[in-house]
């Protein structure tokens, strides 16, 4: 596999497109380079289960049919995950990776948290010393805006019970002595607007505003969380038949940006198109009928 220099960015396009899962290009030129698939470990089946991605900056973390890969960003010319781990403790019971200050899986059956092993670190989720379980399919976990994992901050998760949505709000921090991250319960509240949340939900936060943004079908929504009492606001709307697959928050020059990956039924090879918006809602960049159902993208720089 050639060697990129070090002034190289690539783009990873990852699909449900069987076998190569997606591309890899040059981001400067969109230059075709090589199949995502080489970012797994052996074979991903055909119809694989892509049951969340996620990228912290210096890792891609991605947990596909029960097996927990970890890619690291910043590898060179080597674009195979470092490690695998297949998760036989965890096997049909783990329904979300995510970061909130620390890459953790959330136990569908027991409602708990563990730690990813990626940093090797236990976590606890508490309230006044009594320890919490969390039951339902967790939804989205998050911290809020200018968090650091490292200090005292703040983080919300969204677990589905049924057909209510709880928030719960927490503080969190690393306990030195205890070797782990320790959460405090500070808030629980029912969502306002569970009607507008299904199976296809995403859900993407603000990294510089108390906004958290998701979609339903061909609609992507604003919800102000530091007011739980208001309903989430539509934030833009795509042509109806529309689905949304990729959706979160990432940077340019001009900021933050949201990037939407969005396909239609046409049955095309190349139904899905990659749009870039600002905080007002305004497409800035778009790249139409690239490729197959989007289901994630990295950003990797090489060394």
């Amino acid at each position: 596999m050639p060697f990129l220099s070090q002034s190289d960015e690539l783009l990873n396009i990852y699909t449900d497109q069987y076998p190569d899962y997606g591309a890899i290009f040059d981001f400067s030129t969109f230059e075709y380079l090589f199949p995502a698939s080489v970012c797994f470990f052996g074979e991903i089946p055909k119809d694989a289960d892509f049951q969340y991605m996620e990228s912290d900056g210096t890792g891609f973390y991605s947990l596909v049919n029960n097996r927990y890969f970890y890619l690291n960003l910043m590898m060179g010319d080597k674009y195979r995950p470092y490690f695998e781990y297949n998760l036989p403790d965890f096997e049909e019971d783990v329904d979300y990776i995510g970061e909130a200050g620390l890459n953790i899986l959330h136990g569908a059956e027991t409602g708990q948290l563990y730690s990813s092993g990626v940093w090797g670190i236990n976590v606890d989720f508490s309230s006044g010393g009594r320890k919490l379980v969390m039951p339902g399919k967790m939804l989205y976990m998050m911290s809020e805006p200018g968090g650091s994992m490292w200090s005292e901050d703040k983080a919300r998760f969204y677990v589905l019970n049924g057909t209510s949505i709880t928030e719960y709000g927490c503080s969190y921090g690393f306990n030195g002595s205890k070797y782990m991250f320790v959460y405090d319960l500070a808030s629980e509240n029912e969502f306002i607007a569970p009607e507008l949340v299904d199976e296809n939900t995403l859900f993407s936060a603000s990294n510089t505003e108390k906004y958290l943004f998701f979609t339903k079908d061909n609609v992507i929504y604003r919800y102000n969380y530091d007011d739980v009492t208001a309903k989430p606001v539509k934030f833009y709307e795509y042509p109806a038949g529309s689905q949304i697959s990729y959706f979160k928050h990432g940077y340019d020059s001009e900021g933050e940006r949201l990037e939407v990956g969005v396909y239609d039924n046409s049955g095309s090879d190349k139904n899905a198109s990659l749009y870039y918006l600002d905080r007002t809602g305004k497409v800035t960049k778009s790249y139409e009928n690239i490729c197959g159902k989007i289901v994630d993208i990295v950003y990797k720089n090489s060394i």
